[in-house]
């Protein structure tokens, strides 16, 4: 019978075991994917500033965070991801496999770390995941000037909000192409 207390330092560390754990791959049983929120009917149901009814499920939240009332974008919000909140075990325990998955993966296989393991199918060197993050960070300061901007723009009288990022900035915009300008 083999459990959790059967992997002990020592039985990992056993050099007959090696070649056996390089062909051992831990997955995450298909069957538990049903437990996904995404999966699970949406049974909420908001009622914006205008009186209408909107189900929240992925299309109708993508609808209303894109509303022009901030008021229905934060309801729609706190909703939509109140009832994501309901699933947080059911993500913990998805995110724990995938994460086990992934350190057995590397220790295994003797890669230097999690991050050259995850990056090798792919064949990309660490280096230049590295830089694009490096080059992310870097760009961080124009991201937050256009933060400050959108603020402006959409006349915010407290902090951004995530709801806030997808309100339009403008009034409407009647842009009309013709397939040959396209």
């Amino acid at each position: 019978d083999i459990s959790l207390a059967s992997f002990t330092p020592e039985r990992v560390k056993d050099p007959k075991l090696r070649p056996l754990m390089q062909k051992i791959t831990v997955a995450l049983d298909p069957a538990a994917k049903h437990l996904a929120p995404q999966r699970q009917p949406v049974r909420y149901t908001i009622t914006l500033t205008d009186g209408r009814s909107v189900r929240l499920d992925p299309a109708g939240y993508a609808d209303v965070r894109t509303s022009v009332n901030r008021d229905d974008r934060s309801l729609a919000m706190s909703t939509f991801f109140g009832a994501l909140g309901g699933f947080g075990r059911t993500y913990g325990a998805l995110m724990n496999a995938q994460i086990q998955r992934a350190d057995l993966q590397a220790r295994a296989r003797r890669y230097p770390s999690h991050l050259a393991s995850a990056l090798d199918a792919p064949n990309i060197p660490v280096t230049v995941y590295a830089r694009l993050v490096d080059g992310i960070n870097a760009a961080l300061p124009t991201f937050h000037r256009y933060l400050r901007l959108r603020k402006r723009m959409l006349a915010v009288p407290d902090d951004l909000h995530y709801f806030d990022l997808y309100a339009p900035l403008v009034a409407s915009a009647q842009v009309r192409y013709t397939p040959e300008e396209a």
